[in-house]
């Protein structure tokens, strides 16, 4: 522990999560002796539970927000005396006395190159829409969403077969050293840096994915665009493939570089025990990996032999 932390006037940072993915960022602030408190809007669901346990048994100060009551929130932070407020994987718009109540005010970190995908599922549509580079964007936040202008940009990655999960994992590795970063400089400038407008130009959203976006549809998504959507929703929202009333999950699927022979795109063309089952798309083929319905997981030829699948039969469009 660095004992410059301990001294007056040490950056007093609250943090706002309700996410395991901000979880190795706070226990590091802890450490260092700058967390004042976590701010979190409870929800009935296991990461949260197991959130709010690892906040505890760390003996962290947690200050529960209501969205629709926030007074209460606003008054505990300001009666900690923090310095900042950082924001990583919260649910909730922060309203103007919560932002402020901070003295340097609020900064969210958004995990994409802004103004490019603001929303809550920047990562998701990055992977669907086949980046393979992207940048943490850390920005003062306002009343926007995602709008305020930037502190610092940094790099990332994205490998041909990341999935959403890989990517927030990497995210949850490099958050210590990125909010390192943010509380120096702001430190340095005594919270007042030097903070850039986003760019008008190439603003884009990035919703949660609804069940009308996830199914697949042959006639418009070549075989590339498919498999991206696929690792992109493995496995939090999968890909849909519809057959007549018959509805599964595909979980991965590898575009190939072979002739589809002018077929009806969503035609299968083969189910071979070593080959697997592979379906022709606008521009190829789509071999379909792993398949999940509610008899279990399977590759693509055992979950053919299992539902009777057979070659000429074509799958949906949604």
């Amino acid at each position: 522990m660095n004992p410059d932390v301990h001294r007056p006037g040490a950056v007093k940072v609250v943090f706002f999560s309700s996410s395991l993915l901000a979880l190795p960022a706070i226990l590091h602030l802890h450490g260092q002796g700058r967390l004042a408190a976590v701010v979190l809007t409870p929800r009935p669901d296991g990461e949260f539970a197991l959130f709010e346990q690892q906040l505890q048994q760390a003996g962290i100060v947690r200050l529960p927000l209501m969205p629709d009551q926030p007074d209460g929130c606003v008054a505990a932070v300001r009666d900690l005396g923090a310095d900042l407020g950082l924001i990583c994987a919260f649910r909730h718009r922060l309203p103007e006395a919560l932002r402020t109540a901070p003295a340097w005010g609020c900064y969210n970190i958004h995990p994409s190159h802004l103004p490019a995908y603001r929303g809550a599922q920047p990562l998701y549509w990055l992977i669907r829409e086949g980046h393979r580079h992207s940048q943490y964007s850390v920005i003062r936040a306002e009343e926007g969403m995602d709008t305020g202008p930037v502190l610092l940009q940094e790099p990332f990655e994205i490998g041909p077969y990341d999935t959403l999960n890989a990517l927030l994992g990497r995210m949850a590795a490099r958050l210590p050293a990125l909010v390192e970063r943010v509380v120096e400089q702001l430190a340095a400038t005594g919270g007042k840096p030097s903070l850039r407008p986003q760019d008008g130009e190439g603003a884009s959203l990035a919703p949660m994915p609804t069940p009308d976006k996830l199914g697949v549809d042959w006639r418009q998504q070549d075989a590339a665009r498919i498999a991206d959507m696929v690792r992109a929703g493995n496995p939090q929202y999968g890909s849909l493939l519809r057959m007549g009333a018959s509805q599964v999950q595909l979980l991965q699927a590898t575009a190939l570089q072979e002739d589809n022979f002018g077929l009806r795109p969503g035609t299968i063309m083969s189910i071979d025990l070593a080959t697997g089952l592979k379906v022709a798309t606008r521009d190829g083929v789509l071999r379909l990996d792993i398949v999940m319905n509610n008899d279990g997981v399977f590759d693509g030829y055992r979950f053919a032999m299992h539902t009777g699948l057979s070659v000429a039969m074509c799958f949906d469009s949604q």
